[in-house]
Order: C-alpha cells, then sequence, then structure tokens
C-alpha cells in the first residue's frame, strides 16, 4: 500500500495547487483596504470601502443585495431538498418503472452540465416563455441548480436504509405515509441534513 504523500513532486503539487486556489483571494483581501479608487494603484491602507458598504450612498443597494442573496440561498436550499427528498423516495423505494433511469440522468443533469450553459440555457428557456427577469427567475434557477446536490446525499443514505424497516412498521398498521414519516424520515435525516 503507497502512500501519495511518498511520490515525488507530492508536496510541490501540492503547494501550487493551493497557491492557485487562494492567491487571488489574497490579493482581493488586500486590496480592498486600498485608499485609492483604482483596484491597481496602491495609496495606503483605508477602511473607506467596508465603510462605504454600511453607511456609503448606495449602502442601500448592498444591503438588499445581501437580503436577496441570503433569502434566495435559504429558499432555494430548502425547496431543492424538498423535491430531492420526494425524487429519492420515489427513485429508490418506487421499486420498477419505465421511466426510472431517464428520471435519474434529469436530476443528475445540472452536475454534469457546466455552469455556464446552464445559466445561458435557463436565460434563454426564460426569454422564450416570457418569464419576467428577476428576484424569482434567480429563485427558480438557484433550486434547478440545488437539486442534484440535495438529491445525491439523500438518496445515498436511503440507499442504505433496508426496507424492512418500512415493513415491519406496516406489519404493525402504520400506513405508508406513517411509516415514512416516522421510521424512514428520521433514518434519512443525515442525507437530507447535509
Amino acid at each position: 500500500k503507497n502512500d501519495v504523500r511518498t511520490y515525488a513532486g507530492f508536496r510541490f503539487i501540492t503547494v501550487m495547487c493551493l497557491v492557485i486556489l487562494y492567491a487571488p483571494l489574497i490579493v482581493v483581501t488586500v486590496y480592498s483596504f486600498n485608499a485609492s479608487n483604482s483596484i491597481t494603484v496602491w495609496e495606503g491602507m483605508s477602511l473607506r470601502w467596508y465603510v462605504d458598504v454600511f453607511v456609503g450612498p448606495e449602502s442601500a443597494k448592498f444591503q438588499q443585495a445581501a437580503i436577496n442573496s441570503f433569502s434566495i440561498a435559504f429558499i432555494a436550499a430548502t425547496v431543492a431538498t424538498a423535491i430531492a427528498t420526494a425524487a429519492a423516495t420515489a427513485i429508490v423505494r418506487g421499486g420498477r418503472y419505465r421511466l426510472r433511469t431517464p428520471s435519474l440522468g434529469l436530476i443528475t443533469l445540472p452536475i454534469m452540465v457546466p455552469e455556464i450553459v446552464l445559466a445561458v440555457a435557463t436565460l434563454i428557456f426564460f426569454n422564450s416563455i416570457g418569464f419576467t427577469r428577476g428576484y424569482m427567475t434567480i429563485l427558480v434557477a438557484h433550486i434547478a441548480f440545488c437539486i442534484p446536490f440535495a438529491y445525491l446525499p439523500i438518496q445515498a443514505r436511503m440507499q442504505g436504509i433496508e426496507d424492512t424497516y418500512e415493513h415491519a412498521a406496516m406489519d404493525l398498521y402504520a400506513t405508508k405515509a406513517q411509516a415514512f414519516r416516522r421510521i424512514l424520515l428520521p433514518l434519512m435525516m443525515p442525507g437530507i441534513i447535509s
């Protein structure tokens, strides 16, 4: 059994990957304290840009953008998780049906398609159906993009749960809904929360 850390050049490649990933973030962070109006000329340390975000003339726009970002993230994650839970239940526990494989492919498609292609396709789709661009279009697009990321851990968790628990609950006169709510859903929680 070989340890990957013993390979020649491992440390160099690791350091280069970290530098390539984090150097731009460090540069942007340092230049956020720049007193200059130019992003390329350093004129000294200043907190003016941070002050502008909270009390500057356009602070209301920044605050609204932050509120929109947080609300879209929360709603999209919640709705995508609910849809993914229903989809995982149907695909994993639904038995064999003709459209099972295409359904799985459709759910995981946003992971396989590059984000920019998905964004342009979504914009074209919204324009073609006359859906007004704004908060709702961003929310719907984020929900569609988040579903596969919620679906995969839920499906993996559900595949690890034997269906004998549900059958035992139904043998004890629980309905399918009760067996799902009281047995399957608590067992699925690690996948749902992740």
